[in-house]
C-alpha cells in the first residue's frame, strides 16, 4: 500500500512538472496568463504582435502593473515625457521608486525600444534587488548577475538587439516565477 502511494504521489509531481513546463513554453498561454492578469495586454483587438519591438515606455508600464501600480497622472519626471504622454503616471511612479532611470540630460526616451539589460535591471529592480546588483557591479553586469541567479533569463531565446514582445512576456513570466509579486500565484 505504501509503494502505490509513493506511485500515485510521483505520478502527480510529474503530472504538474509537465503542465507547468509545458505552459512556460507556449508564448501564447504566457500571453493568456499575463493578460488575465493585467500585466500585458494586446492590442485593440487584442493581438499580442509576439514579434514586435517594445519601448521603454510600454515596459515601464508593464513594471508599473507587476507592482499593481495604477496609471495616475503625474508631474512631468522627464523632459521627452509630457504630462498628457499615455504612459506618465507609470514612468513618474516607478521612477520615483528609483527603478528606472532617464537615458541623460534628463530625457528618458519613451519611444526608444527596450534592451535585454534594461529590462533585467527593472525586473531585478521590481524584485526589491537593485541595491544588491548595484553591490555587486552595478548597471549593467551587477543587475545581469542577479537575473541569472533568480532565472530570468530561463526558457529566454534572444533574438538579438531589441527585445521583441514574445521576448518580454517570457522575461516577465520568469520574474513572476522567481518571486510572486503581490500574491498574482501560479498557473493552472
Amino acid at each position: 500500500m505504501n509503494f502505490l502511494k509513493r506511485l500515485v504521489a510521483l505520478l502527480v509531481i510529474l503530472t504538474m512538472f509537465v503542465s507547468v513546463t509545458s505552459f512556460a513554453n507556449e508564448p501564447t498561454d504566457i500571453f493568456s496568463y499575463l493578460s488575465s492578469l493585467g500585466i500585458m495586454i494586446g492590442d485593440e483587438t487584442g493581438d499580442f504582435r509576439e514579434e514586435d519591438i517594445l519601448t521603454r515606455a510600454e515596459f515601464s508600464a508593464i513594471a508599473a502593473r507587476l507592482l499593481r501600480i495604477p496609471d495616475i497622472k503625474q508631474a512631468q519626471s522627464f523632459a521627452d515625457v509630457p504630462a498628457d504622454h499615455w504612459a506618465n503616471g507609470y514612468i513618474s511612479q516607478i521612477y520615483k521608486m528609483g527603478i528606472i532611470n532617464g537615458t541623460g540630460n534628463g530625457l528618458f526616451s519613451p519611444d526608444d525600444p527596450v534592451t535585454y539589460e534594461q529590462a533585467v535591471k527593472i525586473l531585478v529592480g521590481v524584485l526589491g534587488y537593485g541595491a544588491e546588483a548595484e553591490k555587486n557591479g552595478g548597471y549593467p553586469a551587477g543587475y545581469l548577475k542577479m537575473g541569472v541567479s533568480l532565472n530570468l533569463n530561463k526558457n529566454l531565446e534572444l533574438k538579438g538587439g531589441s527585445l521583441l514582445r514574445g521576448e518580454i512576456a517570457q522575461l516577465v513570466y520568469n520574474t513572476l516565477q522567481a518571486y510572486p509579486l503581490t500574491n498574482y500565484g501560479t498557473p493552472d
